[in-house]
């Protein structure tokens, strides 16, 4: 999965790749069907669930605000007979929780990844709008999840690790970095 990640942070994933790398090892073992990831940005990251996803997944993204080739095509890659869809849309925004409520239908997402903006707020907003989402026995992945005291969101991570099965990876390297680490939620 080392490889997988590396290309997909050459396509401007914002992760570290050893993180990514292990995310995708944990994803890979799983059929993925339904994805919804929530701050796209440039599409690095969604790219990497499209290619250890089924072929016939459906993929969606969310990003208020996205950057380089994906605001440019507003697209996103697939493969197979994946359906893939782009909201440009404010996640927060109960509009925004019923067209992904209409895009699953009667169906549950596998894998849900928040990357949003990374506020405490923002990522119990999330949280609360679309874990209910997720099938029993699939995974919710949170990113930036050691991002410092001061946004709140590691004491929202820590709170999860007490409810939840929970699983992380924080890449010693980035130790420097304001924000770092990926968490997974097991449902």
């Amino acid at each position: 999965m080392l490889e997988l990640a590396e290309r997909a942070y050459n396509r401007r994933a914002n992760q570290s790749v050893e993180e990514l790398a292990w995310l995708l090892d944990i994803l890979s073992r799983r059929k993925l069907r339904r994805v919804l990831e929530i701050g796209c940005q440039d599409g690095g990251t969604f790219w990497a669930w499209s290619q250890i996803a089924t072929a016939d997944a459906q993929l969606l993204g969310i990003d208020w605000d996205p950057v380089g080739k994906l605001a440019e095509t507003k697209t996103l890659p697939s493969r197979g007979r994946q359906k893939v869809k782009l909201i440009e849309a404010d996640s927060s925004d109960p509009a925004t929780r019923d067209t992904v409520c209409d895009w699953l239908g009667s169906d549950y997402l596998d894998f849900l990844f928040i990357d949003g903006d990374h506020s405490a707020i923002g990522v119990r907003a999330d949280w609360s709008a679309y874990s209910t989402l997720v099938r029993p026995g699939g995974l919710v992945a949170f990113h930036d999840i050691t991002s410092g005291p001061s946004n709140g969101v590691e004491a929202f991570w820590a709170e999860l690790k007490a409810r939840y099965r929970t699983d992380e990876k924080i890449d010693p390297g980035h130790r420097n970095m304001e924000r770092m680490g990926i968490g997974v939620l097991y449902l």
